[in-house]
């Protein structure tokens, strides 16, 4: 989540992520800031692609064989 902070161009947005996320890690202050923002699919978008790299990362590191579907 603080990837996705961190990379945000609107700095007031940016702020105000970082700052729900570092209030005691509360998911639910920071999923509706980024709804309240409109950057939903923006969030979305960068969760899925994190985890994909996550899995992917994995199965190369530990030499096991997969296929992208």
């Amino acid at each position: 989540m603080e990837d996705f902070c961190d990379l945000h161009e609107n700095a007031k947005y940016r702020y105000q992520l970082l700052e729900s996320i570092d209030d005691g890690g509360q998911l639910q202050s920071f999923r509706e800031l980024v709804d309240h923002f409109g950057i939903t699919d923006d969030w979305q978008r960068f969760r899925d692609d994190a985890i994909e790299k996550a899995v992917t990362d994995f199965f190369d590191t530990n030499s096991i064989p997969w296929t992208r579907d």
